[in-house]
């Protein structure tokens, strides 16, 4: 079972979500994809984490 997808806002993202919709009928496609906000969240989680260990 899939719930959500996360990533960013690239195209074959969407390619994916569109491709697990026709696979999976209990997937909501693109409402089940979460866009570029926890790509962003990663980033700055990350970049303070290596600035915390360096």
């Amino acid at each position: 079972q899939i719930l959500s997808v996360t990533g960013d806002n690239a195209s074959n993202n969407t390619t994916l979500t569109e491709a697990l919709a026709e696979a999976l009928p209990e997937f909501q496609g693109d409402f089940a994809r979460t866009r570029c906000y926890l790509h962003i969240l990663n980033i700055v989680v990350t970049l303070n984490l290596l600035s915390i260990l360096n």
